[in-house]
């Protein structure tokens, strides 16, 4: 799970980039093979890899419209991220890994902090904690930073850290500032249920956010 937008459900580009080390994926081998990149434009003839810029339900990269489940699509080709024998605009999403009782979960670091246009708080996060958000959304295992996330509540959906961002936002809205009160709600709010805690990533993120970014991603 993650935020309506943030980077955007690019699980299975990230598959590609995990085997090929390469930027690009390519999907059939046969006439018609188009690769998905930048932006979540959809693969011919079998299912498509989502792009920075699309919404999300569940990671980084566009999994709304831009992906496909269930297979083969009719004649080639998907119309509207729908195809036979699937769901339309949805993608299976890897489960996320608690953090181990020591240390640190072992992930590979996204390939890079991106940040949604015209967002300040994600512009301010690429300036300032660039390393911490790579290692939010580390996958091979799945940060729950990134990955996880809460499934009930007014934040269901959204990953521990956008969940974290948003609920932080709405208490200083309601409150006009940001405390140990904000804090503790939102840390509570925002743990993966299966974990019970929020996760260590999450809250090295959230540190340097409270360091570096405050202002810009809580509005204060």
């Amino acid at each position: 799970m993650a935020h309506r937008t943030w980077k955007h459900g690019l699980w299975l580009g990230l598959v590609g980039f995990a085997l090929a080390s390469g930027c690009v994926v390519k999907s059939g081998d046969g006439d018609g093979d188009s690769a998905a990149g930048e932006g979540g434009e959809s693969a011919t003839g079998g299912s498509s890899t989502g792009g920075k810029g699309g919404s999300s339900t569940g990671g980084k990269g566009g999994s709304t419209g831009g992906s496909t489940t269930g297979g083969s699509s009719t004649g080639g080709s998907t119309t509207g991220g729908s195809a036979t024998g699937g769901s339309s605009g949805t993608v299976n999403m890897p489960d996320p890994e608690c953090d181990p009782d020591m240390g640190l979960l072992d992930s590979t670091p996204f390939p890079d902090c991106e940040p949604r246009p015209g967002d300040d708080c994600d512009l301010c996060v690429q300036e300032n904690c660039c390393e911490e958000s790579r290692i939010c959304y580390g996958y091979d295992a799945e940060n729950v930073c990134g990955w996880g996330g809460p499934t009930s509540g007014p934040y269901a959906g959204q990953s521990e850290y956008d969940c974290y961002v948003s609920c932080a936002s709405d208490y200083v809205q309601e409150n006009g500032v940001y405390d140990d009160g904000a804090i503790d709600q939102c840390v509570g709010e925002c743990a993966t249920d299966m974990c019970g805690l929020i996760g260590n990533a999450t809250q090295e993120l959230i540190g340097c956010i409270d360091m570096n970014c405050e202002s810009r991603c809580y509005g204060t």
